[in-house]
């Protein structure tokens, strides 16, 4: 089966790249339209989610239609991966503009390298192609897929301009080398980090947060980059970085780490806000709850003077 679905995605990739960009985005926006009517799991998850979130603020009806927008959106973006050759061979400017280019450089003179904190908004994936232009020696964390053809084919789009992959399991040695060598590493670090994340706010209810863009700023004095995608109306992408942002440090590491996520995780939710629709509501995303017991037994295993439970 794996081989099947392996052969399957190379076939579309090969016919997407021959459609024009629109009927791209049609065939997508479909597909995540299916999704939604059949993955009745994935579809109730977002509603809760949009529900927790922004129920105070849209009526039952907008919530549905932003699931629903969710849904084609992904679509939308897994059909563009599809098409990642043809974007590199006729050039990444046609379909994606840059603000904040000068940011990257600006960060990287610091010698310290950077950390690129992502999020699963708009097409995330296409970052992979824009910092490989606008870097030498860029990386990105990502989890592997099971399907071990699927996975290399899809790391090798990823690399089209330069970027490597390191696997999920194997980060933290390879991204203090990297930062050690002026590079910069990104991080998708929007979603559940289960009970070992920080617990910080989005849209006002505790989401258990990565914790690995923060530590490894603060322990390299690496600066943060926060690099946003929108897709907008017409199908043209807008990436937006930040300029450097260097993590306030009291000396108190899990104090830090938390003052400095929920920067970031409020960072994210303002994009969010402006673009409901374009985020992966799908992810249960709130699923981790703060569990004081194995917070203070983490703290005495870690070392900690204080433990933080809010």
């Amino acid at each position: 089966m794996g081989l099947v679905i392996y052969l399957l995605i190379r076939l579309l990739s090969i016919l997407f790249q021959i459609l024009p960009h629109s009927s791209v985005l049609r065939l997508g926006s479909a597909l995540g339209a299916v999704c939604y009517r059949v993955l009745g799991g994935r579809r109730e998850i977002t509603l809760v989610n949009l529900r927790r979130s922004l129920g105070s603020q849209y009526h039952e009806d907008h919530l549905q239609e932003i699931a629903l927008e969710s849904f084609r959106e992904l679509g939308k973006t897994f059909a563009e991966f599809l098409c990642f050759p043809k974007w590199v061979r006729h050039g990444l400017h046609r379909y994606v503009t840059v603000r904040g280019a000068s940011h990257v450089q600006q960060a990287m003179s610091a010698g310290k390298g950077a950390i690129v904190f992502i999020g699963h908004i708009g097409n995330w994936e296409l970052q992979a192609l824009v910092y490989g232009q606008l870097l030498s020696h860029p990386s990105a964390i990502a989890f592997p897929l099971k399907n071990q053809r699927l996975n290399d084919w899809v790391n090798e789009c990823r690399g089209l301009t330069g970027l490597e992959v390191i696997p999920k399991y194997q980060a933290a040695r390879q991204v203090f080398r990297h930062l050690r060598a002026n590079h910069a590493v990104g991080f998708i670090a929007d979603q559940n980090a289960g009970r070992e994340g920080v617990f910080v706010d989005l849209f006002g209810t505790l989401a258990s947060s990565s914790r690995g863009p923060v530590t490894f700023a603060l322990k390299t004095g690496a600066p943060i980059l926060i690099s946003l995608d929108e897709r907008r109306p017409d199908g043209h992408h807008v990436l937006s970085i930040s300029e450097p942002f260097y993590p306030e440090s009291t000396g108190n590491l899990e104090s830090d780490v938390l003052t400095n996520t929920q920067f970031l995780m409020k960072s994210l939710e303002s994009a969010i806000r402006r673009n409901p629709g374009q985020w992966m509501w799908m992810h249960d995303r709130w699923k981790s709850r703060p569990d004081k017991a194995w917070l203070i037994q983490r703290a005495r295993r870690k070392g900690y003077e204080t433990v933080i439970v809010e």
